[in-house]
């Protein structure tokens, strides 16, 4: 059998290339393979340099408004932000003058003095007249009864206060007393209570 001596000498030849260049590859500085990576950290870098620098910047930005913000609410006054009071807490501070609560006033904008006036009425077998929310009345006044503070006040019907309540207010448990008067129909007065009022607040009550 014959043999090719060049074609046996030239595989070795070319392993020994493929070998050769494949050495050459591996010879390569291993930070040469690192500039790709080390390239794009850079990048990251930078781009979250630019984003902290951003966020410091918008802060600086926005610090004076708050710090105006600051002192335009130090320099308010104590009044403007003190919350407001109701009536009940207005009347409950108040010394019976023309500057207190009136009860017309009172019974349209408070809920439990309604509530407490209507219900007590209901009790009684009384009908709530059609000129209380806005008849003649006198401003709530603090007084003290049984060792417990109430609120006094009485309503009448325009232009006619024979027939008129008085009432006596407890503004801790938001229940009412009162006494109710007007013609009876035949010439006569006629005096209904509400409420179960003690001995001393029925007397208060008759007199005012």
């Amino acid at each position: 059998m014959a043999i090719d001596h060049r074609r046996a000498r030239r595989v070795p030849l070319a392993r020994d290339g493929m070998a050769g260049r494949q050495g050459q590859r591996s010879s390569r500085h291993p930070l040469l393979s690192l500039r790709p990576l080390r390239k794009h950290a850079i990048l990251l870098c930078c781009s979250h340099y630019w984003m902290l620098l951003g966020d410091c910047m918008s802060a600086r930005l926005l610090l004076p408004l708050f710090l105006g913000a600051a002192v335009a609410l130090a320099a308010m006054p104590a009044q403007a932000r003190t919350p407001k009071l109701s009536l009940i807490e207005q009347a409950q501070s108040c010394d019976g003058g023309h500057t207190c609560p009136y009860f017309p006033d009172v019974y349209k904008a408070d809920y439990a003095f309604r509530k407490a006036f209507n219900i007590g009425l209901k009790k009684a077998g009384l009908k709530r007249q059609r000129w209380v929310p806005d008849g003649v009345a006198s401003p709530l006044k603090p007084v003290e009864i049984d060792g417990k503070a109430r609120l006094l006040s009485s309503v009448c019907e325009p232009h006619n206060c024979g027939h008129h309540y008085t009432i006596l207010y407890d503004p801790a448990e938001r229940s009412m007393t009162g006494v109710y008067m007007g013609s009876d129909g035949k010439g006569g007065l006629r005096t209904v209570y509400f409420g179960e009022p003690s001995i001393a607040e029925a007397d208060l009550l008759f007199k005012n």
